[in-house]
């Protein structure tokens, strides 16, 4: 038996596209507020609210380009050592091809700080040498979505809620829509419904 995708969703959904995460993330806000004023309209929520740490590294050109390398080649040697790069395919049972990735052991990528102690390789006059990863880069703490929606080749964030004791056939409350939507920003548009259960 196979599951309707959309029995699981709530019966007030208003879609925001727009390429700009945190302007999606502070509209969205800005409609929960005013959703929350409208009688009947409960359990609200939206998307990319769970966020997951991460760590941005920033390489230093000029210390890169002094050691004979791009900020691209730093950026793909970091990601091919601890993200790992598909060297070649083999075939499962079942005839479906599945790649082989190579990257480093756990014990040397688990950690930022085993990131750090990592060395790259670069081209000198004598051969090649080995440099410190702090040497060429900066390490920042930052946070990400746990995930990106997109529709259309836009990113898209869905704030949704459930109907307590509105007709859930009705379309969606003009006043939030009409107050928000006066701030919107010419890359950013929105789209509401209300699906009938």
């Amino acid at each position: 038996m196979q599951e309707d995708p959309d029995a699981w969703q709530k019966p007030l959904q208003v879609a925001i596209k727009g390429d700009d995460i945190v302007t999606l993330k502070k509209y969205a806000a800005a409609i929960k507020k005013e959703l929350y004023s409208v009688p009947g309209i409960v359990d609200i929520e939206a998307g990319m609210e769970d966020e997951l740490p991460e760590y941005r590294l920033l390489v230093d050109r000029e210390r890169a380009a002094a050691s004979g390398l791009g900020s691209g080649q730093v950026a793909g040697m970091v990601a091919a050592l601890v993200g790992g790069q598909a060297v070649t395919t083999y075939e499962d049972s079942e005839g479906e091809a599945v790649n082989v990735r190579v990257r480093l052991p756990q014990q040397l990528r688990g950690d930022i700080h085993d990131v750090a102690d990592l060395k790259l390789t670069v081209p000198t006059p004598a051969g090649a040498a080995l440099v410190p990863l702090t040497d060429l880069v900066t390490f920042t703490r930052a946070t990400s979505p746990a995930e990106i929606n997109r529709r259309d080749m836009s990113r898209q964030l869905v704030v949704d809620a459930n109907l307590d004791g509105c007709p859930s056939a009705r379309p969606a409350p003009s006043p939030p829509r009409r107050r928000a939507a006066s701030r919107w920003s010419p890359a950013t548009r929105s789209r509401s419904a209300a699906t009938p259960r």
